[in-house]
């Protein structure tokens, strides 16, 4: 009598099937897996097997593979079980390493949007939510909402001035730490303190306009130029006085 005819256990008539000598009794091998070759997939196959079937709460219908825990249990012998259980896991696998990279790293940042407009007097200014509304870049983040949905109070734009604003609405003055809004350059007041918004190649800045008076002046808030208004008030405003002796004055302030 052979070993395999002294089995109590009946073996299965599947070609493919039959008992592995030298195993446990309950344990039975797939011929279409080489027993002389147990590489890499063969040992995962076989893994994944016992696993969709010892550790499933529910007994499985098909054909019985043998090497289940529960005898009472049937289990699918098909491979393509097991590999859509290895290839569930890499992907869950996958899918959980991707999050914590995004976590670790950061999820980029959608592009920033297009802000740049053109205002009433054909300055450069902030184009609010509604794609419409233009607005002065000085109007930005002083506390006033101006455009229709608050977009230029933005907490995150606001947060960290000029770093945070967008592209085009800043000027530096001469002594670089300090800046204004690009629609107080050339407006004939001097914002940065040292006339660099107002005089110097990088303001360029057009001469004084009809309703201001070309001079060198006395007072800080100017610098090249002082309001019409300001002549002949009987007060020096410039230097070579030409404010009371040659400035005609033709404005009220």
């Amino acid at each position: 009598m052979t070993a395999l005819s002294r089995l109590e256990k009946p073996v299965y008539k599947d070609y493919q099937r039959s008992f592995f000598q030298g195993r446990n009794r309950d344990m039975y091998v797939d011929r279409s897996i080489n027993e002389d070759n147990y590489n890499l997939f063969s040992y995962l196959y076989r893994i994944c097997r016992w696993a969709v079937v010892c550790l499933s709460p529910v007994c499985l219908s098909t054909d019985c593979c043998g090497e289940c825990c529960r005898p009472s249990c049937r289990c699918c012998s098909r491979r393509a079980v097991c590999l859509s259980s290895i290839i569930l896991a890499v992907g869950t696998v996958l899918a959980v390493v991707g999050v914590i990279l995004a976590v670790v790293f950061g999820i980029p940042k959608p592009p920033p949007v297009n802000r740049v407009c053109r205002t009433a007097d054909n300055a450069t200014g902030f184009l609010c939510d509604d794609r419409v509304t233009c607005i002065p870049p000085s109007d930005l983040c002083n506390g006033v909402v101006t455009c229709p949905k608050g977009a230029d109070e933005d907490t995150d734009m606001c947060s960290d001035l000029p770093n945070n604003l967008p592209g085009g609405l800043v000027f530096r003055c001469g002594n670089p730490p300090f800046w204004v809004f690009t629609d107080k350059k050339c407006n004939n007041f001097n914002d940065c303190g040292d006339c660099s918004d107002e005089i110097g190649p990088y303001a360029g800045c057009a001469p004084c306009g009809v309703y201001w008076w070309s001079c060198i002046p006395v007072d800080f808030q100017y610098c090249s130029c002082i309001p019409r208004c300001l002549c002949r008030d009987g007060r020096q405003h410039c230097y070579d006085w030409s404010d009371e002796y040659t400035c005609p004055k033709s404005l009220t302030c």
